[in-house]
């Protein structure tokens, strides 16, 4: 893997930019497919995700180049190590925000930190950051959501207080939502949480900041099928005027 004496180049691509948006997508997927399942996080969310206008997609590759799509496995066209991102700020307090790197698949030893391998995916991810900094906060999708304040129960705790099968509260999970300089990151790979780590941007307010993400893969041909709802009622889509009562479902 080439070493990178300079930041490489972040482009950035609006998924619903009118005309191209679809294809962005399209190439993104194409990209990522050869990653599989290293990539499957962000390759399941850029093909199954809904996107607002506030959705973008980062990468230092050239995603209408035919040499950057014809590179070899690990690299962008250029003998540089690739990442790509999908990012979206108004979805907080849920994920904003999943990557990729093709250090995750192939990429070298993890306990050689301070190789010129290394120094250059730590630039990448950096110069990705600063990118993705620049980007507006807007109003979350989830406007109506807060951490509610209940009366104390006779234990002495309140809803916000109520912790999961994980042991995290509502208040755990939703405490960044109101601070627009913590972005959540989901399904981050083992490899690139190293590299946070020596960029010094995890925060550490939340109890929740790096709990351990597990994938799992399902047989769709296995699955049991859709059970049947009672009378009067039938499937729909979730829609944004939704959200709110999604919202306030009790942890399980």
């Amino acid at each position: 893997m080439a070493a990178i004496t300079q930041p490489p180049q972040i482009q950035k691509y609006r998924i619903l930019e009118p005309q191209l948006g679809p294809s962005y997508v399209s190439r993104a997927r194409n990209i990522l497919r050869p990653y599989l399942p290293e990539a499957l996080p962000l390759y399941r969310r850029l093909q199954f995700g809904r996107f607002f206008d506030t959705a973008y997609i980062f990468t230092n590759i050239d995603c209408w180049d035919a040499a950057d799509l014809a590179r070899p496995l690990g690299k962008s066209s250029s003998g540089h190590p690739f990442l790509m991102a999908f990012v979206d700020r108004g979805c907080r307090p849920e994920t904003e925000a999943l990557f990729f790197g093709s250090w995750e698949a192939c990429g070298p030893p993890v306990d050689e930190s301070g190789s010129e391998d290394w120094t250059a995916i730590d630039h990448m991810v950096g110069a990705l950051l600063s990118e993705v900094k620049q980007l507006p906060v807007p109003e979350s999708i989830h406007r109506d959501f807060s951490v509610p304040e209940a009366a104390p129960t006779a234990n002495g705790t309140t809803d916000s207080d109520e912790r999961d099968t994980v042991g995290f509260s509502r208040a755990d999970y939703g405490g960044h939502a109101a601070n627009p300089n913590i972005m959540l990151s989901g399904a981050v790979h083992r490899r690139t949480m190293l590299v946070l780590e020596r960029l010094g941007v995890i925060s550490r307010a939340y109890k929740s900041g790096t709990v351990p993400n597990f994938t799992f893969i399902f047989s769709i041909d296995r699955l049991p099928p859709a059970r049947e709802l009672p009378p009067g009622l039938q499937w729909g889509v979730l829609t944004p005027e939704h959200f709110p009562l999604c919202n306030r479902k009790p942890l399980q």
